[in-house]
């Protein structure tokens, strides 16, 4: 079973794990994550967050059965809620990032009360698209380019809303 937790610092190695793999954070911004210290900083900030009264962004470990597998989170403005997931490859093709991501909206509508949401993934990121139609959102078009840094890559990113 899926489920969506906060992050601990005990979360450390298993999110290394996934965050630092080239292939595992492909169409990522942010990551790969260079170091154990670059991970354990991050997972700082994310607890740090979480005391937030109004949080800028929230990031949740995804267990299966107990077993940290991944995250998913959401950049919080007064606007919108943009959500994202990271799986870790083993697991993937399983479904588990639409549950994941089913579950984060859950709780944004629910806890934050947030009904604008919205993501968005680079063209070729058909599994993310997939994702993104799963839980319930449609396709909203182009969102410009998105440049990777750490490839120095530039493709079109594409928009997708709940309805």
């Amino acid at each position: 079973m899926i489920t969506i937790r906060k992050f601990t610092l005990d979360d450390v190695a298993s999110t290394y794990a996934y965050s630092s793999d080239f292939e595992n954070t492909y169409y990522m911004l942010m990551v790969p994550q260079k170091s154990i210290e670059e991970t354990r900083d991050f997972l700082a900030k994310c607890i740090a967050e979480y005391e937030k009264e109004n949080p800028e962004y929230l990031s949740f470990a995804v267990d299966l059965d107990g077993l940290h597998i991944g995250e998913v989170f959401a950049y919080l403005s007064e606007k919108e809620a943009d959500i994202g997931w990271l799986i870790d490859k083993r697991y993937w093709g399983n479904g588990y990032a639409t549950e994941a991501a089913k579950l984060l909206v859950d709780y944004l509508q629910t806890k934050l009360n947030r009904t604008d949401i919205v993501a968005y993934c680079d063209e070729r990121n058909i599994a993310s698209q997939k994702v993104m139609k799963n839980i319930g959102m449609e396709f909203v078009g182009s969102n410009g380019i998105r440049t990777y840094e750490k490839v120095v890559e530039s493709w079109e990113e594409v928009k997708y809303k709940l309805k």
